[in-house]
């Protein structure tokens, strides 16, 4: 009987065995390592591309970060030059509207040139004879007329009625200014100088005066008519007959005016 390490089957497996160890050892011993030497290299290299994207990025970034803050100190210092441009101009216009509206007044006054014949207690259909059609808006009812002014700092005048015993005698007359716009970032504004036009203009035209209330002042016009003035609603004033009033008038304005009126039995 043959021994079976003879065998020819033995022979071959014991080859075959021998090559897979001899090459798994070149595997790991050589080949592997060489393998993981590249992987490193090249991982290495990649690294090194990237640090030198990062910093390139960052140059970059940097870069346009102070082009960015340049941009914007100019923009901060051109901004602050149209702010002081636009108040400069809305100084200017503000004093051109007194100035246009003062030359328009007669001292002791309280409408303007070409205006000032007509005041409450006279009849309401004298504005309508007095006054060009086009100027005219009147109201359907028949107790209000608007006369479009537009000119001297002054938008319209409104004649009205309210007594029904005298339905056709002018009670009040409504005043309103020319509305100018002033601008601040491109937007309208309406600033303390122009809310405080029409009052500057009645104490140039009519004195002095103190307020009766908090932001209300009158003015007498001779025995049987006075002026007033909110400086809580700044774009118009009031003329009335003694004894009208406009809503929202203090009670201690009231006091002082209707004192006026009253006369001595």
């Amino acid at each position: 009987m043959s021994n079976w390490r003879d065998s020819n089957f033995f022979i071959v497996t014991s080859s075959c065995v021998a090559g897979f160890l001899a090459a798994a050892t070149i595997t790991f011993t050589y080949v592997i390592p060489l393998y993981q030497k590249q992987d490193e290299n090249t991982i290495s290299e990649l690294n090194a591309k990237i640090n030198e994207q990062n910093k390139f990025h960052k140059k970059e970034i940097d870069s346009l970060k102070n082009t960015i803050d340049k941009q914007q100190k100019k923009f901060s210092a051109l901004q602050l030059n149209n702010e002081s441009l636009a108040a400069e101009n809305n100084d200017y216009k503000n004093r051109l509207l007194t100035l246009s509206t003062l030359s328009t007044f007669q001292y002791g006054q309280p409408l303007p040139m070409g205006f000032s014949s007509i005041l409450p207690g006279m009849r309401l259909s004298d504005v309508a004879k007095k006054y060009n059609k086009d100027m005219l808006d009147i109201d359907p009812q028949g107790n209000v007329i608007t006369v479009k002014v537009k000119a001297g700092g002054i938008e319209d005048i409104i004649y009205s009625t309210g007594l029904d015993d005298f339905p056709d005698i002018i009670t009040s007359i409504l005043v309103s200014k020319y509305s100018i716009e002033n601008s601040y970032n491109g937007e309208r504004v309406d600033g303390d100088e122009n809310k405080q036009s029409l009052l500057i203009l009645l104490q140039e035209v009519l004195g002095q005066t103190e307020e009766c209330s908090a932001g209300e002042y009158f003015w007498q016009i001779g025995d049987y008519r006075y002026v007033y003035y909110n400086a809580k609603i700044p774009y118009f004033y009031h003329i009335f007959f003694g004894g009208v009033y406009a809503p929202g008038t203090s009670s201690k304005c009231l006091k002082l005016i209707n004192s006026l009126f009253i006369k001595d039995k």
